[in-house]
């Protein structure tokens, strides 16, 4: 607690979100959506001061926060908060607002972070289907924000010289075999089996049943070795579709681009390709391809992923399974094409790799649309604009 005559408690007793233009401190770890938000909200002429985490990490917040005086802080999936709840209660009794964005999900966090929940905390969450269970921890009123797209990073390229890689048709993804083994070796090899056998094709039938509720009560187990077991049967589940998917589609020419797991799980004769950097390589696979497959992570529920933004911010085509926020972003069968089954995955990548009007045509009215709705920028005015009517 910091003493009620203190000078730093005066120094930081003013208005906030007094003017158009906030102030923002935005604590920095690394992850690839900091930057993105960042210049979303410059771009919407709001001030950003990034703070990195790290030694006197403490020391160098609060002299900042008394240089630059900002309306309210922000992270990205509570990176740089503490389980203890430090960081939020010297916030929360300075009166500093802060507001999270969850882009992975946030029960596998929250759940060891109980202390952090505060009057002055906004959660802000990717996934719809988590906000019940969000609110269910203590978090007041979290808000539904998707993700989304930098256009600066993610535009149409020409496909042609050394710029271009892809292929005809492309998945780009993790395979999740090292991690699924490292979780799941923290269990009996027998136990685990036993356990994954029942697990797994029941989550694949239901990926809205929450891992939680299909394993039940389980004896001998910790709390917080469940959450290394749910998390492990989440990932060994997206494992599986994931394959079914691209083994389907490897007889139309698919070209992989990941880890070195998809070659232990299709062994030789398929077309594999190193993992891509985000932001120097990828932009140019989905120029360069002429079909694009997406296959969500288990982990998502009803919202969809990264790829469905850059994709089309690329002004490129994508094929991808079928989510329940799909429709809401955009127009099905004129913005987008999704997949129910792996077979129809099959049919409708061989359809559009012999149709390259209707994919362009498609392609071009998705980038319009991600473009006017579905930029950092957009994303970063709702967040303010939620932050703003809380905490004035």
């Amino acid at each position: 607690m910091i003493p009620h005559n203190s000078p730093l408690r005066d120094a930081l007793h003013y208005p906030r979100f007094g003017t158009d233009s906030c102030t923002v401190v935005f604590l920095t770890s690394g992850y690839f959506t900091v930057a993105e938000c960042a210049r979303g909200l410059e771009r919407l002429g709001h001030k950003v001061f990034m703070l990195p985490l790290g030694d006197d990490f403490i020391k160098r917040l609060l002299n900042l926060l008394v240089t630059v005086r900002p309306d309210f802080l922000l992270t990205v999936n509570h990176l740089g908060f503490d389980e203890d709840g430090a960081l939020t209660a010297l916030l929360t009794d300075l009166g500093i607002p802060f507001a999270s964005w969850y882009v992975d999900s946030p029960t596998y966090v929250l759940k060891h972070h109980r202390k952090n929940v505060s009057d002055l905390c906004t959660l802000f969450c990717w996934e719809r289907w988590y906000l019940n269970q969000i609110e269910a921890m203590g978090f007041v009123r979290p808000v539904h924000l998707p993700l989304a797209t930098d256009p600066e990073i993610f535009r149409p390229m020409a496909r042609s010289g050394r710029a271009t890689i892809g292929g005809a048709l492309t998945f780009v993804g993790y395979s999740l075999e090292q991690p699924t083994k490292e979780k799941s070796d923290k269990f009996l090899p027998e136990r685990y089996a036993a356990i994954r056998e029942k697990a797994v094709p029941r989550q694949l039938e239901s990926r809205l049943e929450p891992m939680s509720a299909i394993l039940g009560d389980i004896e001998g187990i910790a709390p917080e070795e469940l959450l290394d077991l749910e998390s492990a049967l989440v990932w060994d589940t997206t494992l599986v579709y994931r394959l079914g998917v691209v083994k389907a589609l490897l007889p139309l020419g698919l070209i992989v681009y990941g880890d070195d797991g998809w070659r232990n799980l299709l062994g030789k004769g398929a077309s594999l390709r190193p993992q891509v950097n985000y932001y120097r390589e990828l932009p140019r696979v989905f120029n360069g391809t002429d079909v694009n497959i997406n296959a969500t992570n288990l982990q998502m529920k009803s919202a969809v992923n990264q790829r469905v933004f850059d994709v089309a911010a690329c002004g490129a085509f994508l094929l991808t399974d079928r989510m329940a926020d799909m429709d809401c972003f955009f127009e099905p069968g004129l913005e987008s094409v999704c997949y129910d089954s792996t077979d129809e995955a099959v049919a409708l990548a061989a359809y559009y790799l012999r149709n390259p009007k209707e994919r362009e045509k498609i392609a071009r009215a998705a980038r319009k649309r991600v473009l006017a709705e579905h930029t950092y920028e957009k994303r970063m005015s709702i967040l303010v604009s939620h932050m703003r009517e809380r905490h004035h």
